[in-house]
């Protein structure tokens, strides 16, 4: 960052109390102007606890909205950031990330010097399951396999309702997910 290496750390927005409420299902109406608190994920300088980078549901983020359409990011992020370093150069080149709406998301980071903030981060949408009503609560799994010549990582992750979890009415809360993503680069 700045052109030196840094120190940093990757964290989510955190939890929104709404979640507390019974039966509370975030709305996916993309149209609508509200997200929930902690609708996002950041960087920050592990040293001064400076922000670095962000991006989430707002228009004061680092992300250009070329890049992403933030307003997808509207769902609270909750769980550890997954940190991946795809050439071994000891540089973080992707995260994963799972959010409370049902969403999984990979944010690709640039680390070549003197990229300004919009370009440092491009975030993707990995996988939408919000019509399943599904909640990512913890960090997901990555590992990297090899395919006929071409590598991808299996992003792997368990949904579940911690806010009420002996709640027995929706057993479809409870899934295992294991998406592949073949848009990660050579290894």
């Amino acid at each position: 960052w700045g052109g030196k290496r840094t120190r940093v750390m990757f964290v989510g927005g955190g939890y929104d109390m709404a979640y507390e409420v019974d039966g509370y299902q975030p709305s996916t109406d993309l149209a609508a102007s509200n997200a929930n608190q902690g609708a996002g994920v950041y960087i920050f300088d592990a040293d001064t606890g400076a922000l670095l980078w962000n991006a989430r549901y707002a228009a004061t983020n680092n992300v250009t909205t070329t890049d992403v359409k933030h307003n997808q990011l509207r769902y609270s992020v909750v769980s550890q950031i997954k940190a991946f370093d795809r050439n071994t150069d000891g540089l973080v080149d992707n995260l994963y990330f799972g959010d409370l709406g049902g969403q999984v998301w990979r944010v690709d980071l640039n680390n070549i010097v003197g990229t300004g903030t919009t370009n440092f981060g491009r975030i993707t949408r990995l996988a939408d399951f919000t019509a399943q009503k599904q909640r990512f609560y913890e960090m997901p799994t990555l590992t990297v396999h090899d395919q006929a010549g071409k590598r991808f990582g299996a992003v792997s992750l368990a949904s579940g309702n911690r806010s009420f979890p002996l709640n027995k009415t929706n057993t479809s809360d409870n899934r295992i997910y294991v998406l592949h993503d073949y848009d990660l680069g050579a290894i």
